[in-house]
């Protein structure tokens, strides 16, 4: 059951939302919902290809909206790497919400969330909980920290003008650091600039700045192609209100020349919750809309991302997520090929393979079938070549192709019984937690457990049925194993996290 929301600080987003260029459809109102937080809700039947509600780009907050990258500096703003990763930005909301009632982003500001559920926020002893599991090497709270002592602190000592030295441990505290982080992990959205032409907003493309290079000689930034541009990293308002949930998707951001629209993608009945699809990332394609094509959220975003979990029943009496993924890091299968001796002679086929692929991939299910990453078979069967056909594969410079042979099951059985050590309970023992009184945070880190721990089970039984292989030991927390020195050395060096 969800509840409208009728709270002053509600209706003070709505007004400023509405008296900054936004509109919303009458049918849409914001409500409260159990376990998920505020969310939007039609209160009346709304049709398919309906505008929802719009705003103009310059409401969104990012580094080429806010004021302060300009007033700054950009070459001072570049030379404290505030154009790297979120620091920028983090820092941007925090100066703005410094502004009080005069800032452009003050009635937004004050309506997004102060606490989170988010593993971020965990003690410690919540975070063991979430040990082996796909997102406890991605809460990243040190190197977060690391970020604000390093990078932030430094930067705004060279500007008392700015920012009050007598105040910075109140206004830009570690703790608001925290909150704004998180706020940007939960909410933000992918909003490329668009291109340029006689037809565009001159006004909203001459606040950029950031995307050009800087004429600073000693910038020596090591930028790879790939990386994402920190200025399309942007807050959107009321479009970040929406949820992500299981197969539940409704609408979707189209990206127009001067606005954004939220368009239904099919009818929605009255009382029905809108849910936009997720990760929340937008095309920057002029004029057209785009579905994101990483399906539906596993547990482990969910919960890394927004601090809940969904929870569907599932095959054998089981309660989870359907979409749910674990990840699988080829160092594991290193350390499968060092057991059988032979990992000595592999180490020039993994560089060439990192120079190419990635080290991680997902293991997940297509209903109640575990489906093995195509790379990772390529991968294996990569390492297992006879030295002859090894020579002639890195000559044609492509990757083997996904063929499953009997060599690659039984060595993929062994990665996956390694890869299960790595938690400090098995799923038995899980569902057994699940049915005592836990904490709501531990019970959670038990559902994301589970769910992983279901795909791996799973995923043994289907290799073991499609080639018999003797077991060395059944798949269990005898004894609980982590990547070898060796392998986590070489692979952590290119590691991308997804």
């Amino acid at each position: 059951m969800n509840t409208i929301c009728q709270d002053k600080q509600t209706k003070v987003f709505l007004n400023w939302f509405t008296n900054n260029g936004g509109t919303i459809h009458s049918a849409v109102e914001i409500a409260e919902f159990p376990a998920m937080g505020r969310g939007a809700v039609a209160i009346e039947d709304i049709k398919k290809d309906t505008v929802l509600f719009t705003l103009p780009r310059s409401l969104t907050l990012s580094l080429r909206t806010s004021s302060l990258p300009m007033k700054f500096g950009l070459k001072a703003w570049r030379k404290h790497r505030l154009h790297k990763g979120w620091a920028g930005l983090i820092l941007c909301m925090m100066w703005e919400d410094t502004n009080g009632e005069a800032g452009k982003w003050f009635g937004y500001l004050q309506s997004l969330p102060s606490k989170f559920t988010t593993p971020m926020m965990w003690a410690l002893d919540d975070l063991a909980e979430l040990e082996g599991t796909s997102i406890f090497d991605k809460i990243g709270r040190k190197s977060a920290e690391d970020d604000y002592y390093q990078t932030l602190l430094p930067a705004m000592k060279t500007r008392p003008d700015l920012f009050d030295p007598e105040k910075l441990d109140i206004l830009y505290s570690i703790e608001q650091y925290h909150t704004m982080g998180s706020r940007i992990l939960s909410r933000c959205f992918h909003v490329e600039m668009f291109d340029e032409d006689e037809d565009a907003d001159e006004g909203a493309a001459c606040d950029v700045g950031l995307t050009t290079q800087s004429d600073d000689d000693n910038d020596t930034d090591d930028d790879s192609d790939d990386d994402e541009d920190s200025a399309d990293v942007a807050m959107v308002p009321m479009a970040d209100i929406l949820n992500a949930r299981y197969k539940s998707e409704n609408a979707k951001l189209c990206y127009e020349l001067k606005d954004l629209e939220m368009i239904s993608t099919k009818d929605i009945k009255k009382g029905e919750q809108i849910v936009i699809v997720f990760p929340l990332s937008l095309s920057s394609a002029l004029l057209q809309c785009q579905f994101n094509t990483y399906g539906d959220p596993p547990n482990s975003d969910l919960l890394r991302r927004y601090g809940h979990v969904d929870i569907f029943p599932l095959k054998d009496g089981m309660i989870g997520n359907p979409a749910d993924v674990v990840e699988i890091r080829l160092d594991i299968v290193v350390d499968v090929l060092k057991e059988l001796k032979t990992e000595e002679k592999v180490f020039a086929r993994i560089d060439w393979w990192l120079d190419r692929g990635d080290d991680v991939y997902n293991y997940e299910m297509e209903g109640d079938i575990p489906k093995p990453p195509e790379e990772l078979i390529s991968f294996i069967r990569l390492l297992t070549m006879p030295e002859d056909e090894w020579l002639k594969t890195r000559e044609k410079g492509k990757i083997p192709k996904p063929k499953f042979v009997p060599k690659v099951a039984n060595i993929l059985i062994r990665a996956l019984e390694l890869r299960l050590k790595q938690y400090k309970t098995t799923l038995n023992e899980d569902k057994t937690l699940l049915q005592t009184d836990l904490s709501q945070n531990k019970r959670m880190a038990v559902i994301i457990r589970m769910g992983e721990k279901r795909i791996l089970e799973s995923a043994i039984r289907e290799l073991s049925e499609y080639i018999p292989v003797p077991q060395s030991d059944p798949p269990g927390p005898q004894k609980r194993v982590s990547p070898s020195h060796s392998s986590k050395e070489r692979f952590s060096k290119s590691r991308k996290v997804k």
